[in-house]
Protein backbone atom coordinates (compact mmCIF):
# COMPACT_ATOMS: atom_id res chain seq x y z
CA UNK A 1 0.00 0.00 0.00
CA UNK A 2 2.79 2.45 0.93
CA UNK A 3 4.70 1.61 -2.26
CA UNK A 4 1.64 2.00 -4.52
CA UNK A 5 0.66 5.34 -2.98
CA UNK A 6 4.26 6.58 -3.19
CA UNK A 7 4.43 5.68 -6.89
CA UNK A 8 1.09 7.40 -7.47
CA UNK A 9 2.39 10.43 -5.55
CA UNK A 10 5.50 10.71 -7.71
CA UNK A 11 3.36 10.52 -10.85
CA UNK A 12 0.92 13.19 -9.69
CA UNK A 13 3.63 15.46 -8.30
CA UNK A 14 5.56 15.22 -11.57
CA UNK A 15 2.52 16.26 -13.62
CA UNK A 16 1.51 19.01 -11.20
CA UNK A 17 5.04 20.43 -10.75
CA UNK A 18 5.56 20.70 -14.51
CA UNK A 19 2.15 22.40 -14.89
CA UNK A 20 2.81 24.78 -12.00
CA UNK A 21 6.22 25.81 -13.36
CA UNK A 22 4.72 26.53 -16.79
CA UNK A 23 1.91 28.61 -15.26
CA UNK A 24 4.30 30.57 -13.02
CA UNK A 25 6.58 31.42 -15.95
CA UNK A 26 3.59 32.55 -18.04
CA UNK A 27 2.25 34.52 -15.08
CA UNK A 28 5.43 36.55 -14.54
CA UNK A 29 5.85 37.14 -18.30
CA UNK A 30 2.30 38.55 -18.64
CA UNK A 31 2.23 40.52 -15.37
CA UNK A 32 5.59 42.17 -16.07
CA UNK A 33 4.06 43.81 -19.17
CA UNK A 34 1.35 45.59 -17.17
CA UNK A 35 3.12 46.46 -13.91
CA UNK A 36 6.08 48.80 -13.48
CA UNK A 37 9.27 48.23 -11.51
CA UNK A 38 7.94 50.11 -8.44
CA UNK A 39 5.08 47.59 -8.17
CA UNK A 40 7.59 44.77 -8.05
CA UNK A 41 9.71 46.85 -5.68
CA UNK A 42 6.97 47.30 -3.08
CA UNK A 43 6.27 43.56 -3.09
CA UNK A 44 10.00 42.87 -2.95
CA UNK A 45 10.21 44.91 0.27
CA UNK A 46 7.76 42.65 2.10
CA UNK A 47 8.97 39.42 0.46
CA UNK A 48 11.58 38.66 3.19
CA UNK A 49 8.95 39.36 5.86
CA UNK A 50 6.51 37.02 4.09
CA UNK A 51 9.18 34.31 3.83
CA UNK A 52 9.95 34.63 7.54
CA UNK A 53 6.24 34.46 8.42
CA UNK A 54 5.78 31.35 6.28
CA UNK A 55 8.68 29.80 8.18
CA UNK A 56 6.96 30.70 11.45
CA UNK A 57 3.62 29.29 10.26
CA UNK A 58 4.98 25.75 10.44
CA UNK A 59 7.87 25.80 12.96
CA UNK A 60 8.73 22.18 12.14
CA UNK A 61 5.42 20.84 13.48
CA UNK A 62 4.18 19.84 10.02
CA UNK A 63 7.10 17.43 9.58
CA UNK A 64 6.61 16.26 13.18
CA UNK A 65 3.02 15.26 12.35
CA UNK A 66 4.16 13.29 9.30
CA UNK A 67 6.98 11.57 11.19
CA UNK A 68 4.94 10.70 14.31
CA UNK A 69 3.80 7.06 14.48
CA UNK A 70 0.37 6.93 16.13
CA UNK A 71 -3.11 5.56 15.48
CA UNK A 72 -4.79 8.90 16.23
CA UNK A 73 -2.98 12.00 14.96
CA UNK A 74 -5.93 14.37 15.57
CA UNK A 75 -4.99 15.38 19.19
CA UNK A 76 -1.47 16.24 18.00
CA UNK A 77 -2.79 18.32 15.09
CA UNK A 78 -5.25 20.20 17.33
CA UNK A 79 -2.53 20.92 19.89
CA UNK A 80 -0.19 22.24 17.20
CA UNK A 81 -2.94 24.39 15.71
CA UNK A 82 -3.71 25.90 19.14
CA UNK A 83 -0.03 26.67 19.79
CA UNK A 84 0.46 28.21 16.35
CA UNK A 85 -2.62 30.42 16.67
CA UNK A 86 -1.18 31.76 19.93
CA UNK A 87 2.26 32.37 18.35
CA UNK A 88 0.66 34.03 15.31
CA UNK A 89 -1.40 36.29 17.55
CA UNK A 90 1.79 37.56 19.23
CA UNK A 91 3.52 38.14 15.87
CA UNK A 92 0.43 39.83 14.42
CA UNK A 93 0.10 42.12 17.43
CA UNK A 94 3.72 43.22 16.99
CA UNK A 95 3.21 43.89 13.26
CA UNK A 96 -0.04 45.75 13.89
CA UNK A 97 1.36 48.16 16.47
CA UNK A 98 4.63 48.77 14.58
CA UNK A 99 3.15 48.98 11.07
CA UNK A 100 3.65 52.75 10.82
CA UNK A 101 7.29 52.55 11.93
CA UNK A 102 7.93 49.83 9.33
CA UNK A 103 6.23 51.94 6.64
CA UNK A 104 8.27 55.02 7.65
CA UNK A 105 11.49 53.00 7.49
CA UNK A 106 10.80 52.27 3.81
CA UNK A 107 9.22 55.71 3.18
CA UNK A 108 6.10 54.13 1.69
CA UNK A 109 2.63 54.23 3.28
CA UNK A 110 1.47 51.32 1.10
CA UNK A 111 3.42 49.06 3.45
CA UNK A 112 0.65 49.49 6.07
CA UNK A 113 -1.94 47.77 3.85
CA UNK A 114 0.57 45.05 3.03
CA UNK A 115 1.10 44.37 6.74
CA UNK A 116 -2.65 43.81 7.15
CA UNK A 117 -2.38 41.36 4.25
CA UNK A 118 0.58 39.57 5.89
CA UNK A 119 -1.34 39.14 9.15
CA UNK A 120 -4.29 37.49 7.38
CA UNK A 121 -1.99 35.25 5.31
CA UNK A 122 -0.11 34.15 8.44
CA UNK A 123 -3.26 32.76 10.09
CA UNK A 124 -4.32 31.10 6.84
CA UNK A 125 -0.93 29.44 6.34
CA UNK A 126 -0.98 28.00 9.86
CA UNK A 127 -4.13 26.05 9.10
CA UNK A 128 -2.95 25.27 5.56
CA UNK A 129 0.39 23.84 6.77
CA UNK A 130 -1.31 21.46 9.21
CA UNK A 131 -4.01 20.37 6.76
CA UNK A 132 -1.42 19.70 4.05
CA UNK A 133 0.79 17.74 6.47
CA UNK A 134 -2.16 15.54 7.45
CA UNK A 135 -2.93 14.83 3.78
CA UNK A 136 0.70 13.89 3.12
CA UNK A 137 0.83 11.72 6.25
CA UNK A 138 -2.13 9.73 4.91
CA UNK A 139 -0.22 9.39 1.60
CA UNK A 140 -3.02 11.28 -0.19
CA UNK A 141 -0.54 12.76 -2.66
CA UNK A 142 -3.08 13.04 -5.46
CA UNK A 143 -5.42 15.20 -3.38
CA UNK A 144 -2.55 17.36 -2.10
CA UNK A 145 -1.19 17.81 -5.64
CA UNK A 146 -4.59 18.70 -7.11
CA UNK A 147 -5.18 21.21 -4.29
CA UNK A 148 -1.91 22.96 -5.17
CA UNK A 149 -2.76 22.95 -8.86
CA UNK A 150 -6.23 24.42 -8.23
CA UNK A 151 -4.71 27.11 -6.04
CA UNK A 152 -2.01 28.02 -8.56
CA UNK A 153 -4.51 28.09 -11.45
CA UNK A 154 -6.85 30.45 -9.56
CA UNK A 155 -3.83 32.54 -8.53
CA UNK A 156 -2.85 32.73 -12.21
CA UNK A 157 -6.31 33.90 -13.36
CA UNK A 158 -6.80 36.49 -10.60
CA UNK A 159 -3.31 37.96 -10.88
CA UNK A 160 -3.59 38.32 -14.67
CA UNK A 161 -7.01 40.03 -14.41
CA UNK A 162 -5.82 42.45 -11.71
CA UNK A 163 -2.67 43.29 -13.67
CA UNK A 164 -4.49 43.91 -16.98
CA UNK A 165 -7.55 45.73 -15.60
CA UNK A 166 -6.21 47.61 -12.57
CA UNK A 167 -2.40 47.69 -13.10
CA UNK A 168 -1.93 47.21 -9.35
CA UNK A 169 0.77 45.52 -7.29
CA UNK A 170 -2.02 43.55 -5.61
CA UNK A 171 -1.91 41.36 -8.72
CA UNK A 172 1.23 39.84 -7.20
CA UNK A 173 -0.43 39.14 -3.84
CA UNK A 174 -4.21 38.65 -3.99
CA UNK A 175 -4.05 35.47 -6.03
CA UNK A 176 -1.74 33.88 -3.45
CA UNK A 177 -4.24 34.59 -0.67
CA UNK A 178 -7.22 33.16 -2.56
CA UNK A 179 -5.24 30.14 -3.80
CA UNK A 180 -4.41 29.24 -0.18
CA UNK A 181 -8.10 29.36 0.75
CA UNK A 182 -9.04 27.16 -2.23
CA UNK A 183 -6.34 24.59 -1.37
CA UNK A 184 -7.56 24.36 2.24
CA UNK A 185 -11.21 23.97 1.22
CA UNK A 186 -10.40 21.29 -1.35
CA UNK A 187 -8.34 19.15 1.06
CA UNK A 188 -10.95 19.57 3.83
CA UNK A 189 -13.69 18.51 1.42
CA UNK A 190 -11.84 15.46 0.06
CA UNK A 191 -10.35 14.37 3.42
CA UNK A 192 -12.81 15.23 6.23
CA UNK A 193 -10.33 14.02 8.87
CA UNK A 194 -8.14 17.06 8.13
CA UNK A 195 -10.76 19.40 9.61
CA UNK A 196 -9.19 20.32 12.93
CA UNK A 197 -10.18 22.53 15.83
CA UNK A 198 -8.43 24.16 18.78
CA UNK A 199 -7.66 21.81 21.66
CA UNK A 200 -4.49 21.81 23.74
CA UNK A 201 -2.83 18.70 25.19
CA UNK A 202 0.52 19.32 26.91
CA UNK A 203 1.44 15.61 26.81
CA UNK A 204 1.05 15.49 23.04
CA UNK A 205 3.10 18.65 22.64
CA UNK A 206 5.98 17.20 24.70
CA UNK A 207 6.09 14.11 22.47
CA UNK A 208 6.79 16.07 19.28
CA UNK A 209 8.29 19.32 20.59
CA UNK A 210 11.96 18.27 20.49
CA UNK A 211 11.79 16.95 16.93
CA UNK A 212 9.88 20.02 15.68
CA UNK A 213 12.12 22.58 17.37
CA UNK A 214 15.35 21.01 16.09
CA UNK A 215 13.94 21.06 12.56
CA UNK A 216 12.65 24.62 12.96
CA UNK A 217 15.99 25.90 14.28
CA UNK A 218 17.76 24.19 11.37
CA UNK A 219 15.49 26.04 8.92
CA UNK A 220 15.95 29.35 10.78
CA UNK A 221 19.75 29.01 10.69
CA UNK A 222 19.67 28.14 6.98
CA UNK A 223 17.31 31.05 6.19
CA UNK A 224 19.33 33.52 8.30
CA UNK A 225 22.65 32.41 6.79
CA UNK A 226 21.31 32.61 3.25
CA UNK A 227 19.69 36.03 3.78
CA UNK A 228 22.76 37.37 5.59
CA UNK A 229 25.05 36.06 2.85
CA UNK A 230 23.04 37.94 0.24
CA UNK A 231 23.19 41.18 2.25
CA UNK A 232 26.98 40.89 2.75
CA UNK A 233 27.65 40.20 -0.93
CA UNK A 234 25.38 43.08 -1.93
CA UNK A 235 27.47 45.32 0.33
CA UNK A 236 30.86 44.01 -0.86
CA UNK A 237 30.24 44.26 -4.60
CA UNK A 238 28.78 46.88 -6.96
CA UNK A 239 25.11 46.47 -7.81
CA UNK A 240 25.77 45.26 -11.36
CA UNK A 241 28.19 42.55 -10.14
CA UNK A 242 25.88 41.41 -7.35
CA UNK A 243 23.04 41.39 -9.87
CA UNK A 244 24.95 38.79 -11.89
CA UNK A 245 25.39 36.66 -8.74
CA UNK A 246 21.72 36.99 -7.73
CA UNK A 247 20.57 36.10 -11.25
CA UNK A 248 22.81 33.00 -11.30
CA UNK A 249 21.64 32.01 -7.82
CA UNK A 250 17.97 32.22 -8.81
CA UNK A 251 18.64 30.09 -11.88
CA UNK A 252 20.53 27.46 -9.87
CA UNK A 253 17.60 27.12 -7.47
CA UNK A 254 15.10 26.10 -10.17
CA UNK A 255 16.29 22.49 -10.63
CA UNK A 256 16.77 22.09 -6.87
CA UNK A 257 13.29 23.42 -6.04
CA UNK A 258 11.64 21.40 -8.80
CA UNK A 259 13.12 18.05 -7.77
CA UNK A 260 13.00 18.90 -4.07
CA UNK A 261 9.26 19.61 -4.10
CA UNK A 262 8.70 16.51 -6.25
CA UNK A 263 10.58 14.14 -3.96
CA UNK A 264 10.73 15.54 -0.42
CA UNK A 265 7.21 15.04 0.94
CA UNK A 266 6.66 11.72 -0.84
CA UNK A 267 9.92 10.10 0.27
CA UNK A 268 9.69 11.55 3.80
CA UNK A 269 6.13 10.34 4.44
CA UNK A 270 6.82 6.93 2.83
CA UNK A 271 10.00 6.32 4.86
CA UNK A 272 8.29 7.57 8.04
CA UNK A 273 5.67 4.83 7.63
CA UNK A 274 8.37 2.10 7.71
CA UNK A 275 10.86 3.73 10.12
CA UNK A 276 10.67 0.83 12.61
CA UNK A 277 11.39 -1.86 9.97
CA UNK A 278 15.19 -1.59 9.68
CA UNK A 279 15.76 -3.96 6.76
CA UNK A 280 12.87 -2.60 4.71
CA UNK A 281 13.94 0.97 5.48
CA UNK A 282 17.51 0.24 4.36
CA UNK A 283 16.41 -1.38 1.09
CA UNK A 284 13.98 1.45 0.31
CA UNK A 285 16.64 4.06 1.16
CA UNK A 286 19.08 2.55 -1.35
CA UNK A 287 16.44 1.98 -4.05
CA UNK A 288 15.07 5.51 -3.80
CA UNK A 289 18.59 6.90 -3.87
CA UNK A 290 19.41 4.90 -6.98
CA UNK A 291 16.25 6.07 -8.77
CA UNK A 292 16.64 9.73 -7.81
CA UNK A 293 20.36 10.06 -8.53
CA UNK A 294 20.00 8.18 -11.84
CA UNK A 295 18.05 11.17 -13.19
CA UNK A 296 19.05 14.18 -11.07
CA UNK A 297 22.85 13.83 -11.16
CA UNK A 298 23.09 13.72 -14.99
CA UNK A 299 20.82 16.77 -15.27
CA UNK A 300 22.91 18.75 -12.77
CA UNK A 301 26.15 17.72 -14.47
CA UNK A 302 24.80 18.72 -17.87
CA UNK A 303 23.93 22.18 -16.50
CA UNK A 304 27.49 22.50 -15.14
CA UNK A 305 29.30 21.41 -18.31
CA UNK A 306 27.14 23.42 -20.69
CA UNK A 307 26.19 26.42 -18.53
CA UNK A 308 27.84 28.84 -20.96
CA UNK A 309 25.85 27.68 -23.97
CA UNK A 310 22.56 27.49 -22.06
CA UNK A 311 22.69 30.89 -20.36
CA UNK A 312 24.22 32.93 -23.19
CA UNK A 313 21.83 31.43 -25.75
CA UNK A 314 18.68 31.94 -23.69
CA UNK A 315 19.45 35.16 -21.80
CA UNK A 316 22.09 36.90 -23.95
CA UNK A 317 25.73 37.94 -23.77
CA UNK A 318 25.20 40.44 -20.94
CA UNK A 319 25.15 37.47 -18.52
CA UNK A 320 28.73 36.32 -19.22
CA UNK A 321 29.72 36.59 -15.54
CA UNK A 322 26.47 34.94 -14.44
CA UNK A 323 27.10 31.72 -16.37
CA UNK A 324 30.49 31.32 -14.65
CA UNK A 325 28.91 31.88 -11.23
CA UNK A 326 26.08 29.53 -12.20
CA UNK A 327 28.48 26.69 -13.02
CA UNK A 328 30.07 27.02 -9.54
CA UNK A 329 26.70 27.15 -7.78
CA UNK A 330 25.53 24.05 -9.64
CA UNK A 331 28.36 22.09 -7.99
CA UNK A 332 26.70 22.84 -4.66
CA UNK A 333 23.30 21.83 -6.07
CA UNK A 334 24.88 18.62 -7.38
CA UNK A 335 26.20 17.56 -3.97
CA UNK A 336 22.95 18.73 -2.33
CA UNK A 337 21.05 16.34 -4.59
CA UNK A 338 23.33 13.48 -3.46
CA UNK A 339 22.73 14.45 0.18
CA UNK A 340 18.98 15.00 -0.25
CA UNK A 341 17.80 11.40 0.32
CA UNK A 342 20.18 10.84 3.30
CA UNK A 343 18.83 14.05 4.88
CA UNK A 344 15.22 12.94 4.33
CA UNK A 345 16.02 9.49 5.75
CA UNK A 346 17.55 11.05 8.88
CA UNK A 347 14.42 13.16 9.32
CA UNK A 348 12.13 10.13 8.79
CA UNK A 349 14.04 8.27 11.52
CA UNK A 350 13.34 11.15 13.91
CA UNK A 351 16.90 12.52 14.19
CA UNK A 352 16.09 16.17 13.45
CA UNK A 353 18.92 17.18 15.82
CA UNK A 354 21.40 15.89 13.20
CA UNK A 355 19.92 18.29 10.63
CA UNK A 356 20.33 21.08 13.19
CA UNK A 357 23.98 20.10 13.79
CA UNK A 358 24.61 20.15 10.03
CA UNK A 359 23.35 23.74 9.86
CA UNK A 360 25.46 24.71 12.87
CA UNK A 361 28.43 23.25 11.01
CA UNK A 362 27.57 25.34 7.96
CA UNK A 363 27.72 28.74 9.69
CA UNK A 364 31.45 28.95 10.64
CA UNK A 365 32.57 27.75 7.20
CA UNK A 366 30.49 30.45 5.49
CA UNK A 367 31.67 33.15 7.91
CA UNK A 368 35.35 32.19 7.50
CA UNK A 369 34.96 32.30 3.72
CA UNK A 370 33.41 35.78 3.82
CA UNK A 371 36.06 37.12 6.21
CA UNK A 372 38.95 35.74 4.13
CA UNK A 373 37.28 37.01 0.96
CA UNK A 374 36.93 40.50 2.46
CA UNK A 375 40.54 40.62 3.76
CA UNK A 376 42.11 39.41 0.52
CA UNK A 377 39.59 41.26 -1.67
CA UNK A 378 38.35 38.22 -3.58
CA UNK A 379 36.37 38.80 -6.74
CA UNK A 380 32.81 37.47 -7.03
CA UNK A 381 33.93 34.31 -8.86
CA UNK A 382 36.58 33.37 -6.31
CA UNK A 383 34.33 34.05 -3.33
CA UNK A 384 31.54 32.00 -4.96
CA UNK A 385 33.96 29.10 -5.45
CA UNK A 386 35.00 29.12 -1.79
CA UNK A 387 31.39 29.55 -0.64
CA UNK A 388 30.51 26.38 -2.56
CA UNK A 389 33.40 24.55 -0.85
CA UNK A 390 32.18 25.80 2.53
CA UNK A 391 28.76 24.23 1.87
CA UNK A 392 30.20 20.72 1.35
CA UNK A 393 31.15 19.70 4.97
CA UNK A 394 27.50 19.75 6.20
CA UNK A 395 26.45 17.61 3.20
CA UNK A 396 29.20 15.04 3.83
CA UNK A 397 28.26 15.05 7.52
CA UNK A 398 24.63 14.19 6.68
CA UNK A 399 25.71 11.40 4.31
CA UNK A 400 28.02 9.93 6.97
CA UNK A 401 25.34 10.09 9.67
CA UNK A 402 22.64 8.58 7.45
CA UNK A 403 24.85 5.65 6.47
CA UNK A 404 25.68 5.05 10.14
CA UNK A 405 22.05 5.22 11.33
CA UNK A 406 20.70 3.01 8.53
CA UNK A 407 23.74 0.70 8.69
CA UNK A 408 24.77 1.17 5.06
CA UNK A 409 28.38 0.56 4.10
CA UNK A 410 30.08 3.24 2.02
CA UNK A 411 30.62 0.79 -0.86
CA UNK A 412 26.83 0.24 -1.03
CA UNK A 413 26.19 3.97 -0.95
CA UNK A 414 28.81 4.59 -3.64
CA UNK A 415 27.36 1.88 -5.87
CA UNK A 416 23.84 3.29 -5.78
CA UNK A 417 24.56 7.01 -5.47
CA UNK A 418 27.95 7.79 -7.01
CA UNK A 419 27.91 5.54 -10.07
CA UNK A 420 25.82 8.03 -12.15
CA UNK A 421 28.19 10.83 -11.07
CA UNK A 422 31.35 9.12 -12.33
CA UNK A 423 29.71 7.79 -15.50
CA UNK A 424 28.09 11.07 -16.58
CA UNK A 425 31.27 13.06 -15.84
CA UNK A 426 33.23 10.86 -18.26
CA UNK A 427 30.51 11.06 -20.93
CA UNK A 428 30.17 14.85 -20.73
CA UNK A 429 33.94 15.38 -20.72
CA UNK A 430 34.17 13.30 -23.89
CA UNK A 431 31.32 15.19 -25.58
CA UNK A 432 32.75 18.54 -24.47
CA UNK A 433 36.10 17.68 -26.09
CA UNK A 434 34.47 16.49 -29.32
CA UNK A 435 32.31 19.64 -29.61
CA UNK A 436 35.03 22.10 -28.54
CA UNK A 437 35.51 23.24 -32.16
CA UNK A 438 31.78 24.05 -32.66
CA UNK A 439 30.91 27.73 -32.09
CA UNK A 440 27.15 27.49 -32.63
CA UNK A 441 25.46 27.29 -29.21
CA UNK A 442 22.28 25.72 -30.58
CA UNK A 443 24.19 22.90 -32.27
CA UNK A 444 26.31 22.33 -29.16
CA UNK A 445 23.25 22.06 -26.91
CA UNK A 446 21.34 19.88 -29.37
CA UNK A 447 24.11 17.36 -30.03
CA UNK A 448 25.42 17.31 -26.45
CA UNK A 449 21.95 16.65 -25.04
CA UNK A 450 21.10 13.87 -27.50
CA UNK A 451 24.46 12.09 -27.37
CA UNK A 452 24.80 12.33 -23.57
CA UNK A 453 21.41 10.64 -23.10
CA UNK A 454 22.17 7.92 -25.66
CA UNK A 455 25.62 7.15 -24.21
CA UNK A 456 24.36 7.26 -20.62
CA UNK A 457 21.61 4.70 -21.20
CA UNK A 458 23.80 2.61 -23.50
CA UNK A 459 26.54 2.21 -20.88
CA UNK A 460 23.96 1.34 -18.22
CA UNK A 461 22.34 -1.17 -20.58
CA UNK A 462 25.63 -2.90 -21.38
CA UNK A 463 27.43 -2.81 -18.02
CA UNK A 464 24.76 -2.18 -15.34
CA UNK A 465 21.71 -4.05 -16.66
CA UNK A 466 20.45 -5.09 -13.21
CA UNK A 467 20.39 -1.50 -11.93
CA UNK A 468 18.66 -0.32 -15.11
CA UNK A 469 16.04 -3.06 -14.71
CA UNK A 470 15.26 -1.96 -11.14
CA UNK A 471 14.89 1.65 -12.27
CA UNK A 472 12.75 0.64 -15.26
CA UNK A 473 10.40 -1.42 -13.09
CA UNK A 474 9.73 1.60 -10.86
CA UNK A 475 9.31 3.87 -13.90
CA UNK A 476 6.83 1.46 -15.46
CA UNK A 477 4.75 1.73 -12.27
CA UNK A 478 5.00 5.52 -12.19
CA UNK A 479 4.10 5.98 -15.86
CA UNK A 480 1.60 3.08 -15.87
CA UNK A 481 3.47 1.52 -18.80
CA UNK A 482 3.99 -2.16 -17.87
CA UNK A 483 5.54 -2.91 -21.27
CA UNK A 484 8.36 -0.45 -20.60
CA UNK A 485 10.39 -3.14 -18.84
CA UNK A 486 10.18 -5.32 -21.96
CA UNK A 487 12.22 -2.74 -23.89
CA UNK A 488 15.15 -3.26 -21.51
CA UNK A 489 14.52 -7.04 -21.59
CA UNK A 490 14.52 -7.39 -17.82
Amino acid sequence: MVYKKSISGIRWNLIINISINILQILQIVIISRYLNSSDFGIVGIVAPILTALLLMSDMGFGAALIQKKTENIYPYASTIFTIMVFVSFIISTFLFFYKEQIANFYNDERIINLIYYLIIVLFLKIYSAIVTSLAIKELEFQIESVSRMLGIFINFIISIVLAIVYHTYWALLTGYFISTVVSILYINYKIPSTRIGMKFDLTKLKEIYKFAMSLFLAKVIYFTTKTGLGLVLAKLFPQNIYGQYYFAQRLSEYPQNFFGSLINNIVFSSLSKIQSDKNRFKIRFLEIGMLVTFFIIPINLYLIFFSKEIILLIFGNKWVLAYQIFSYLMFFILFSSIGMIPAIAIQAKGYSNILLNANYLRVPFVLITLIIGYIFKFGILKITFFLVLSELPPIFYLIYKANKIINVKFIQFARYYLKPLALMCLILLLIKLILSWVNNYILVMLFSFIFSIILYFLVYYIFFRNDLCKITLVLSDILKKPKLKDIIKC
